[in-house]
């Protein structure tokens, strides 16, 4: 197995949402907030390779929108 190949137990549903991320932060250019808020989802886990990047500014903006955040760590 490599390192970019995920377990099949984490692949996708037919009831998953694919959003594509285009900016360091997940919020920006995405409906993150609509779908998260559709679902009555107030707490995040976030995780990463990048976490000074990336999960950072994603979890800024969860903050900032006022999400309850987890950031998950090894």
């Amino acid at each position: 197995e490599n390192w970019w190949q995920h377990p099949a137990a984490l692949g996708a549903t037919d009831s998953d949402i694919e959003i594509i991320k285009r900016q360091w932060g997940a919020f920006y250019g995405t409906d993150v907030e609509l779908q998260l808020r559709r679902r009555g989802i107030d707490t995040i886990v976030l995780c990463g390779i990048s976490t000074n990047i990336g999960v950072e500014s994603t979890a800024r903006n969860a903050w900032e929108l006022g999400f309850n955040l987890v950031i998950a760590e090894d």
